[in-house]
């Protein structure tokens, strides 16, 4: 929570982040496999202060920002002029000042495109810099991906190094040429940058909206053009095209047909049908075959191709699919797309307490005023849990532990391994709580109507950062007038969920209360609120 913030530069998801990571589960045991994880790029932001004794934003400038001349990268703690950034935007609000990633070792870094690509300029050959060793820069490129277990082939647009999103990325190969890539996305930052480290030459592409992997594509149409018009690029290896001769399905077909888990991806169900196997992908059904080749192929799915492996017992279904992206290009995507659920068995009782939380909505409490999540509809602060495998014994992607706990336990490699999940319920006085993955939330059973009155104090409670209520049909249709306490404010929002005002964004302290919809003060503990209402 408080990792992502509008206009403001805080420190409080920093200050709490040991605190909060030491409420987490392990989902695997460490060196198992290569997977992406933000916590581990915090983790080493902490590092880095605790081992040189200062802040980590001093730490980038003294180390690595002035002896490499980077005078435009910052992060939200730098002090530099705001409104030389980029403008943000939603569909909601026509234009944000600024976003602020507080999770800085885990991509809260402003910068230029010049200064990025000067940046990139460290990891090509044969440059001499005040920063990384050739020693170091070489290690970075290690084939990090390969640890553990991976996919039967390689990847190009996600392959790890230390560091890297891909060591030998994209259509370079063709060209026998090394390219190196990283992208970032934020909520509203996008940004790629790919270096060919034995041209050295790096380009680096920045939005405000739109996604990394696109401005990737974008970018390599550009190297690979300025590549050519120096007479550089060379003649692509001639890639024969494959071809898949269909056959009768494999002996152990029943052990490949189940449900699929991953930690940010769809449940996948593959199932037995004729000759085939029926694979359901995001509520959509394809017929894949088995072919001689040792994959399965879709007439209905022109382009991918599935196969299983297993590892340590387990049964994965892997993906491959050449993705049109036309203008920019074709992507090779590749990924383990999630583990083979193996039941878990649970009792009546906790089944039961389970069960009883789908019927429930429970409602975010412990984010700042300044938060992406009340930027924007009810959607962003509502906890959403995905009860289908519950007779399964899971909660999603989370194997159910007891009455009140379930957490991540899947042990899938790549992007669909990430962001492992967890929930923990609780009671404290009557009323039902749940921190998850970082965030507390109150089930909204506890939620009272806003009093009727004409003037009316309402507080913070110290055990959270909001007060909600709902807007009952005495209060409904009736303007009021919000005097806000300093760093604090106030959300509204109709029966649909929709985001009628935020006092932080616009500063807006009167409003007519719709019928059906929710309040919340959101701000310091023990802030008090002043409400004068009118009919």
């Amino acid at each position: 929570s408080n990792g992502m913030t509008i206009n403001d530069a805080s420190t409080l998801h920093h200050d709490q982040f040991l605190k909060v990571l030491s409420m987490q589960y392990l989902q695997y045991e460490p060196g198992t496999l290569s997977v992406y994880n933000n916590d581990g790029f915090e983790l080493a932001e902490v590092l880095v202060e605790r081992v040189s004794n200062t802040t980590f934003t001093k730490y980038l400038e003294d180390e690595i920002l002035k002896p490499l001349g980077l005078t435009q990268t910052k992060t939200p703690q730098s002090k530099f002029n705001r409104k030389n950034l980029a403008a943000i935007y939603s569909d909601q609000k026509d234009e944000y000042r600024y976003e602020a990633v507080n999770t800085i070792g885990a991509g809260g870094i402003y910068a230029t495109a010049e200064d990025i690509c000067r940046f990139g300029s460290i990891f090509t050959t044969n440059n001499s810099n005040p920063v990384l060793s050739d020693t170091s820069r070489k290690a970075m490129t290690n084939k990090e991906y390969a640890k553990g277990f991976w996919l039967s082939k390689e990847t190009d647009s996600i392959a790890y190094g230390l560091g890297w999103d891909s060591v030998h990325y994209s259509d370079f190969n063709d060209y026998g040429i090394t390219a190196c890539q990283k992208g970032g996305d934020t909520i509203f930052y996008h940004c790629s940058m790919t270096v060919l480290p034995d041209k050295g030459i790096t380009i680096a592409v920045l939005s405000s909206g739109g996604s990394s992997s696109n401005l990737a594509l974008y970018s390599n149409k550009i190297m690979l053009q300025y590549l050519s018009d120096k007479g550089e690029l060379g003649t692509a290896k001639a890639t024969a095209a494959t071809t898949y001769d269909k056959t009768d399905l494999p002996a152990n077909i029943e052990d490949m047909c189940g449900s699929y888990i991953s930690t940010i991806g769809p449940v996948v169900t593959v199932s037995k049908k004729d000759n085939a196997v029926n694979i359901n992908l995001y509520e959509k059904n394809y017929k894949f075959e088995y072919t001689k080749q040792g994959v399965f192929i879709s007439d209905d799915y022109p382009g991918a191709s599935v196969d299983f492996i297993t590892h340590n017992g387990d049964i994965y279904i892997e993906w491959f699919e050449v993705i049109d992206a036309t203008p920019l290009g074709k992507v090779d995507s590749s990924c383990i797309l999630g583990q083979k659920l193996v039941k878990n068995p649970i009792s009546e009782k906790v089944k039961k307490a389970w069960n009883n939380r789908s019927k429930k909505k429970y409602l975010l409490i412990d984010s700042l005023p300044s938060t992406y999540e009340y930027a924007t509809g009810m959607e962003s602060i509502l906890l959403k849990l995905n009860y289908s495998q519950l007779n399964d014994g899971y909660i999603a992607n989370m194997k159910i532990i007891d009455e009140n706990l379930a957490y991540s336990q899947i042990t899938v490699p790549m992007m669909y391994g990430r962001n492992g999940n967890q929930v923990k319920f609780y009671k404290s006085k009557g009323v039902e709580y749940c921190i998850a993955n970082g965030y507390s939330f109150i089930c909204a059973d506890s939620i009272k109507n806003l009093p009727n009155k004409k003037s009316m104090k309402v507080t913070v409670p110290k055990t959270g950062y909001c007060q909600y209520y709902n807007i009952g049909s005495k209060m409904a249709e009736k303007k009021v007038t919000i005097k806000v306490p300093k760093n604090c404010s106030f959300v509204v929002y109709d029966k649909n969920g929709n985001n009628i005002t935020n006092y932080y964004l616009d500063k807006k302290n009167t409003v007519k209360l719709p019928k059906g919809g929710l309040i919340a003060f959101v701000g310091s503990k023990n802030a008090k609120f002043t409400i004068t209402a009118k009919k």
